[in-house]
């Protein structure tokens, strides 16, 4: 809410535990532990009023996240519209994509990726490019 400078609870909330700050009707974005998430489909399995939902260090296969996937796939196999969107710096894309494949689209952004080539030069060597003689170091006693 600060990056957007709103008052917390008037367009960005939160939910935790037996905290929470905002309502959906208030808010276009709200921060939920998984487990709340998992209590609210529960609760409310037809009437889901997310359009995104991001579940975090997916990667980590917790019980509540893998109960959690598979409500949410079922949520969507019943006609739900929202997107699923995991975050993991591990995860097989593969695997998951064929579990929650039946004609969703999977989408794949790999930070990971070098995306401009990374090359090492040493002192001698940026010399000889920059063309001038490498100057010794000289470390005097005492550091200085």
């Amino acid at each position: 809410s600060s990056l957007r400078k709103e008052e917390t609870g008037k367009g960005v909330g939160y939910w935790i535990r037996g905290d929470s700050c905002g309502s959906l009707s208030d808010c276009n974005i709200i921060y939920m532990t998984s487990f709340l998430l998992f209590r609210y489909l529960l609760l409310h399995p037809k009437d889901i009023k997310f359009t995104h939902i991001f579940i975090d260090e997916f990667h980590e296969r917790r019980a509540e996240i893998e109960v959690l996937t598979a409500l949410l796939r079922m949520a969507r196999a019943a006609g739900a519209t929202f997107k699923i969107v995991l975050l993991s710096a591990s995860v097989d894309i593969n695997e998951w994509s064929d579990y929650l494949g039946g004609g969703l689209k999977v989408g794949k952004y790999d930070a990971n990726s070098i995306r401009h080539p990374i090359h090492t030069y040493f002192s001698n060597e940026v010399s000889q490019l920059v063309k001038m003689s490498p100057q010794p170091y000289i470390v005097a006693a005492g550091g200085k």
